[in-house]
């Protein structure tokens, strides 16, 4: 989900920084906004019902480890994946435009056009390699959210994972906490 969310953010909101006050950058803007406000969970079942009417397709109701089958392994984490990934490549595509457009104002990026280099290797080579660092660290911050929200999207596909493992944890060890008699 993570690298999912950085192969669809990223070029989003490098499009939107430099086509800026543009339709694409109004587009893109409103498809961040529109997945930034759309609850996972929300998003998750409708996704799910979407591909049982159409597609006739249900989740598998036990775990099947990479290793035992891969194809059905992918089959039933690509759609918690692509979830994951909505919210995560709009938060990416947010602040990849919003550095973006900061770094693309500093005088040494002035300065690289004012040399006669081409606008894409100026991209590349000055402005992008800066504007980038701030995403990097957002992405720390972005798997906990995903950690975190894995609950609700693991129980709408009906996989066993993390948060599900998270939760039968706190259960079990919820007696350590109540005084005995």
């Amino acid at each position: 989900a993570i690298v999912l969310s950085w192969v669809v953010g990223l070029p989003v909101g490098v499009l939107a920084a430099m086509r800026r006050n543009s339709w694409m950058d109004y587009s893109a803007r409103f498809f961040i906004t529109l997945f930034l406000a759309i609850p996972g969970f929300w998003f998750a079942l409708a996704i799910l019902l979407f591909t049982i009417l159409v597609f006739s397709w249900r989740p598998s109701l036990q775990i099947v480890y990479f290793w035992e089958n891969p194809t059905r392994n992918f089959a039933m984490t690509f759609l918690p994946a692509i979830v994951y990934a909505m919210a995560g490549s709009a938060i990416v595509a947010r602040m990849t435009r919003a550095t973006l457009l900061e770094v693309l104002r500093e005088d040494y990026v002035r300065t690289a056009y004012a040399k006669g280099l081409s606008a894409r290797l100026v991209l590349v080579r000055h402005a992008l390699k800066n504007a980038v660092l701030p995403v990097i660290t957002l992405t720390g911050l972005l798997l906990a959210g995903i950690l975190g929200g894995s609950v609700a999207l693991e129980r709408a596909f009906a996989i066993p994972g993390l948060g599900f493992t998270f939760i039968e944890a706190i259960a079990r060890d919820k007696s350590m906490f109540e005084k005995e008699d």
